[in-house]
C-alpha cells in the first residue's frame, strides 16, 4: 500500500500508529504486508522519531529526498503553465 497523508503533524503521528498496529496483527496470521510511506522530513515531529527510531523493526528502508530535489503535480496540471509545483 502506499500511504500520503495530509501533511498534518498528528494525523501522520495517528497514520503510523495504524499501520504498526496492522502491520502487528498480520503478524499473527503470516501474510505478507508492506507500506511505502510518504512524509515530510519534519524531524522536529513525534511521528519522525517514530519512523526513525532503531528499535522499529517494521522499517526496512528509508529514503531522505530535500525538498529542493523534487516537487509534485498538481491537481490543476492542466490549467498551469508550469506542470510541476514546487514541495
Amino acid at each position: 500500500f502506499e500511504a500520503n497523508p495530509p501533511f498534518i503533524p498528528k494525523i501522520m503521528g495517528e497514520m503510523i500508529s495504524c499501520i504498526e498496529r496492522l502491520l502487528m496483527a498480520r503478524e499473527t496470521v503470516n501474510i505478507g504486508l508492506s507500506f511505502s510511506v510518504i512524509l515530510p522530513g519534519w524531524q522536529e515531529q513525534a511521528y519522525w522519531n517514530k519512523l526513525t527510531n532503531e528499535k522499529n523493526s517494521f522499517v526496512k528502508a528509508r529514503v531522505l529526498i530535500a525538498a529542493s530535489d523534487h516537487g509534485f503535480v498538481s491537481g490543476a496540471q492542466h490549467q498551469r503553465k508550469d506542470r510541476f509545483m514546487d514541495s
